[in-house]
């Protein structure tokens, strides 16, 4: 939980949604909306259609504070653009997208990869190398965990 809310190790993935339930739900919908910004404050920002952790998790965090524990954390990740031609290279075909799922319940944390094709493909290459990717930045970035296949 740490190294997802203050650290920045997870900045660069991007919100697709999320919720986060204390005495209520607070559902974020990570897309991204440019037309709230003046033409200047534009030009400087990534051009992704949904917004980066970095941007949201300082809100996250001010949710969650106070002496009592979340009841749940859900928060859906994608890489974004860089991070996808990195995985994948130049071989893939069609539109597709590499999600990281995260769930707090209970005390404990959970990862979930996913990859989405626009186009049906029996082929799991880009599968293997997205969890590849994840244990890696998982390693990196000194997390603990525990892989249930």
């Amino acid at each position: 939980m740490g190294k997802l809310l203050k650290s920045e190790a997870f900045d660069d993935f991007l919100l697709r949604e999320g919720t986060v339930r204390t005495f209520m739900d607070f559902v974020y919908s990570g897309e991204f909306h440019g037309d709230y910004f003046d033409s200047g404050e534009r030009d400087g920002l990534a051009a992704e259609r949904y917004a980066c952790w970095r941007d949201v998790k300082e809100n996250v965090l001010g949710v969650i504070r106070g002496k009592h524990t979340p009841l749940l954390i859900q928060l859906s990740f994608l890489a974004g653009s860089e991070l996808k031609k990195s995985i994948a290279g130049d071989n893939e075909k069609g539109e597709f997208s590499l999600s990281l799922g995260f769930t707090y319940k209970n005390g404990s944390a959970s990862i979930v990869t996913g990859v989405y094709r626009s186009t049906f493909s029996l082929d799991k290459e880009l599968d293997r190398k997205w969890d590849a990717g994840v244990e890696s930045f998982l390693a990196k970035n000194d997390i603990n965990y525990e892989e249930m296949v």
